[in-house]
């Protein structure tokens, strides 16, 4: 080989390898997947944490008997401040809401009872998302948050008569909630319009309320846990794009019932816990009791 056919192929054989590189390089760079942007999210689920609040309303006010029956009215009001799936506020919901739960209870013995309990809630609120999420532009949105629940209980009570008593309630129940937050944003300022928190489930309460008189007043702390079986959904205009999330109800909520034992009026007040802490409850019921042994 002379010195001008050396001078000619080495540019050749850089030309080649350099074409070799670019070509590694084209197929490395399409096997790396493109880094995912945050996920699009409905938020925290406002409605299941108002519901496991409101279902402590089928805790019995008087103390059971046999071939009693006891009926009562429950008009509540809820305000409530959710937490998100990561247990932090970097995003949450607010909402005022209005409702209240209709309930009998019957006494079949002077320790076993049934009941059956059944609410409904509606409210507004808004959804707040904090700033630096590329899938949802950063503000506060208007949302409203609904449901409705039916709950079979029995309630046993190794106690009798109308002094100290610890009703062990345990039951059914099966629920329909529902948020939804309007005109969102994503990080382009485009709309999504409207993201969905839904959940049609049946599930489980349990819980257990020591009671006591002092004079006319009876005290009635409780505590009750609510669990749907059932995952949520979360929705984009009526389409559900994850169906993953485990519902979460904030775990066991404690409060207390206080009845004014002469008129059978007591005052109703649960305070949320853990993810629930933002959430408050106050109800004024009111029992009118048929046959069996008076409870007062």
């Amino acid at each position: 080989m002379t010195l001008d056919d050396r001078r000619t192929s080495l540019p050749r054989a850089v030309l080649s390898l350099s074409r070799r590189a670019l070509a590694c390089a084209v197929i490395a760079a399409a096997a790396v997947p493109a880094a995912a942007a945050p996920p699009l999210t409905s938020g925290p689920f406002a409605a299941n944490f108002v519901g496991a609040a409101l279902i402590a309303l089928s805790f019995p006010t008087t103390p059971f008997a046999p071939r009693k029956l006891d009926v009562v009215a429950s008009p509540a009001i809820v305000t409530a401040k959710t937490f998100n799936a990561q247990g932090d506020f970097s995003d949450y919901k607010t909402v005022t809401a209005y409702g209240g739960a209709g309930s009998v209870v019957y006494g079949l013995t002077d320790h076993f009872a049934v009941g059956f309990t059944g609410l409904g809630f509606s409210g507004k609120g808004s959804y707040h998302i904090p700033s630096g999420n590329s899938a949802v532009t950063g503000g506060s949105y208007d949302m409203t948050t609904s449901g409705l629940i039916a709950a079979g209980s029995v309630v046993w009570d190794c106690f009798s008569g109308d002094g100290f008593r610890l009703p062990v309630l345990v039951g059914l129940n099966y629920e329909s909630m529902h948020d939804e937050s309007r005109n969102v944003l994503d990080g382009s300022g485009n709309s999504l319009g409207t993201l969905g928190n839904n959940l049609d489930s049946a599930g489980v309460q349990f819980g257990f309320s020591p009671q006591f008189n002092t004079g006319p007043v009876r005290w009635e702390p409780f505590v009750l846990s609510y669990l749907p079986f059932a995952h949520e959904k979360q929705t984009q205009n009526g389409t559900t794009y994850d169906d993953s999330l485990r519902s979460d109800t904030g775990g066991p909520q404690p409060g207390l019932n206080v009845l004014y034992r002469p008129w059978n009026l007591s005052f109703f007040y649960t305070l949320g816990v853990s993810k629930a802490k933002g959430t408050h409850v106050y109800s004024l019921r009111w029992a009118k009791s048929f046959g069996g042994k008076s409870a007062s």
